[in-house]
Order: structure tokens, then sequence, then C-alpha cells
């Protein structure tokens, strides 16, 4: 049995069709049953758009079976993708979360369901990711995907049993406490999201889990070269600015993944990198705190 897929959507028909249609030239397709979550529209002006994404749903073809969990309160996107995941839990012990901005390589679901089945038995491996930060790869490096302790949401893939370990075991550090300290040494970033998050009062899954694979040793698979594109970076996305680099960034379209690392270790190199691409210069500090100002300025208008 192949992993499912569930994709998160609220009112953006456009980039909901873009990821189907994606996710459609697959060769695992015809055998992987598609979840669509929709959050009821918060704004009556969001009524409209929210209704033509459901009735989209309906006419999807080129799946196994395709299910519309249609919720008829606004939940916000945290509590609506965590209902439809455990629904899929409770009949499937793996699942591909992707939001309705994601865009996939062709070669995505056979990466996915090979690297879930092969870290199955793993417990230092938390999940499987399809996308990439950048397009860099360590001189010499022989395999085709690396280990990191972070996780990128941007169409990644779990175990229940893992997931329901993380919900039962995991809670907000101490933000004064030297252990926390220490997370922020080690990821600047990922720890200053989870600061925010607590902040503003909601739920960043992927900031959660990062933090929770530090503080467990554990380990998130990623391809070498990216079989995602975040096209959220047009403006629209729920956390991200307009940014037309990322917008272009290139996905691995025609080289199957096939050469996974023999252990779950970091390497050293790509180590290296991503400490580098996960540091928080002052002008990214900057614009950061002008982001949630727009954020908290737009939710109060």
């Amino acid at each position: 049995m192949y992993a499912p897929v569930l994709i998160s959507v609220y009112t953006r028909l456009k980039h909901f069709k873009n990821c189907v249609e994606s996710l459609q030239a697959n060769e695992l397709a015809p055998e992987t049953d598609l979840f669509v979550v929709s959050d009821a529209a918060k704004y009556t002006h969001h009524q409209d758009p929210v209704n033509k994404v459901r009735e989209f749903s309906q006419t999807i073809q080129g799946f196994k079976s395709v299910t519309l969990f249609a919720w008829d309160e606004n939940l916000g996107s945290a509590e609506s993708v965590r209902r439809a995941r455990l629904a899929i839990y409770e009949k499937f012990e793996t699942q591909i979360f992707m939001e309705d901005d994601n865009v996939v390589s062709p070669l995505f679901l056979t990466y996915m369901n090979d690297a879930l089945n092969r870290y199955r038995n793993d417990e230092k491996v938390f999940g499987v990711c399809g996308y990439n930060f950048s397009d860099f790869i360590p001189d010499g490096y022989p395999f085709d995907t690396y280990f990191m302790d972070k996780i990128s949401a941007v169409g990644w893939a779990g175990w229940r049993a893992k997931y329901m370990r993380f919900l039962k075991d995991y809670s907000l550090p101490d933000f004064n406490g030297k252990a926390f300290r220490r997370y922020e040494k080690h990821a600047p970033i990922p720890a200053n999201n989870l600061k925010r998050m607590a902040k503003q009062g909601v739920i960043w899954g992927d900031t959660k889990v990062s933090h929770y694979l530090y503080l467990e040793k554990m380990v998130c698979l990623f391809p070498c070269k990216s079989l995602v594109l975040n096209t959220g970076w047009d403006g629209s996305g729920e956390h991200c600015n307009k940014n037309d680099a990322w917008m272009n960034m290139p996905i691995n379209t025609t080289m199957p993944v096939k050469l996974f690392p023999e252990m779950t270790e970091i390497d050293p190199a790509w180590a290296k990198q991503i400490k580098q691409f996960f540091s928080y210069p002052f002008l990214g500090k900057y614009k950061t705190t002008l982001y949630d100002l727009k954020v908290r300025l737009k939710k109060q208008m």
C-alpha cells in the first residue's frame, strides 16, 4: 500500500490546481489515495473562493480515490490539518502532507514511498522531506539524499507511531532556560521562530517538530536536489513574503532518487552548509520583525 497524500487548501484555486496537476504527473498517482482538507471561510468574502476550491476537489481524477474533509466551521490551518491527519492515520500507517502551493516533481511520490519503506523501523528518522533549502551539494558527496535535524513542511511524510509520540511528548520549552539557549546557538532561526510562534499564540507544526528533533536527537531525510517548489513565495503564502528567487528555485524532474546514506547520521559537510543557511544576520532579524508587525496589523483590520 502506498502512502496517501493530504493537501491543505483554503481559497487559492489556481495554486491548488497546479499542485494537483503536478501530483497527477507522478507514476504512482493512480495507486495513491488523495485527501483534501478544506477549512471553512473565516470571513464572508472568503466564502466564494472556498466554495470554488471545494467544487474543484470533487472533480479531481487520476488517483486511487479522492476524499474531501470540508469543515463546517473555521478551525484555523493548524487544527484543520491536525483533524484530517488523525483521521487518515486511523486507516493508514504513513501519509504525505502538502500545502496547496506545493508543486512537485514527477519523481516525488516514488521517492517518498521508497524512503518511507526504507526507514520505517529506524527510530532515529522522524520524517521524509521532499524539499531542499538550496541547490548546494558538498563536493564528493556520494548520495542522492542527506539527513538533517530539522524538518521542512514543504511536502513531507511520516509514520503514525512517530507522529503520535511527538503529539504526546512535546511541550514548549522554558525560553529563559539554559537548554533553550543552547538550541538558539545551534539553530538561531528555528529557535527564534519558536519564540515568535509562542508570542503570537499560534501553532507552526514544522517549528515545533524541528525543536523536537533537536531534543530527541532525531533527523529527517532530504533530497540533495529539491523535488518540491513552494509557489507561495508569490506573496499569497500565509507565512511567506514575495520572493522571486525562491519562486524560481529549480527542482529535480529527471534524475530518480536512488542512493540513500548507509548510516542515519548528519554528514559534516551538510551540517556546515545547513548551519550557514539557518544563521540569523541582523538584516534577517530586522525583516522578520517588520513581517510580524505587518501580520499583526493585517489581523487587526
